[in-house]
């Protein structure tokens, strides 16, 4: 069954204190939340040289626990290990950014050279609850009105959260009914508009990615071919 329709309702996450601070968050997403992992998606990366904020400053924002101070983290999916010296929000220095923030983050690089290896679409995370990365995935897709089929073996574009990958369609396992689940063809040569079916992708490189429930920003699968979009979907399966 296709979750992702669902992802519109609005979740209020109260806590009392989180160093120090009262909040109420209002993130929009069914499973998002501070009981979380920590989770930031990088939008930008730049190295500041004058400004409240300077040296390796990220942009993005907080889709799991909390980002503090000192706190050590890792950037995935190519394992660099940060600490976080300042964060910003709204022009503002605080002590640390919760989940619905947009927070600005100095960071200290253990290797300097790692900052090359900083891209958009990266996830800083818990040290010890890294987010997993893969390089092969299983995905629940629904096609959208195209003249172009998918095809197996086809190369398309796809974008998990932030993430833009080149990727092969290496099986398509079945076709089958959105409301009842029954299956109604396997292995198909390919898929047409409006059909459901669950796909397995190899990306060219490794990406960040989670399953239903864990993260829905991050299982979340959009599907192009150039500037169409063929299908939506989300992650099952991660191998």
């Amino acid at each position: 069954y296709f979750f992702f329709f669902n992802d519109t309702a609005t979740t209020e996450i109260y806590t009392e204190q989180i160093v120090g601070s009262v909040r109420c968050v209002q993130e929009t997403g069914t499973w998002g939340g501070l009981h979380k992992p920590t989770r930031l998606s990088v939008f930008s990366y730049h190295h500041a040289t004058q400004g409240k904020l300077r040296g390796n400053v990220i942009s993005g924002r907080v889709e799991g626990g909390a980002i503090i101070k000192g706190n050590k983290y890792k950037i995935m999916p190519n394992n660099i290990p940060c600490t976080v010296k300042e964060i910003m929000i709204d022009d503002s220095k605080e002590k640390e950014a919760i989940v619905g923030e947009n927070p600005e983050l100095v960071l200290h690089l253990d290797n300097e050279y790692d900052s090359h290896y900083i891209m958009p679409g990266d996830v800083l995370c818990s040290a010890d609850l890294p987010i997993p990365t893969t390089d092969n995935i299983i995905v629940e897709i629904m096609t959208l009105e195209s003249d172009i089929p998918l095809i197996k073996g086809m190369r398309v574009i796809t974008y998990i959260g932030q993430q833009k990958q080149s990727a092969r369609i290496v099986k398509i396992d079945r076709i089958f009914d959105k409301n009842t689940g029954e299956v109604i063809k396997k292995n198909p040569k390919c898929l047409i508009a409006g059909q459901h079916a669950v796909v397995e992708m190899k990306l060219d490189q490794p990406a960040c990615a989670e399953i239903l429930p864990n993260f829905n920003v991050y299982s979340r699968v959009t599907i192009r071919e150039k500037y169409t979009i063929l299908a939506i979907g989300v992650i099952i399966e991660i191998k």
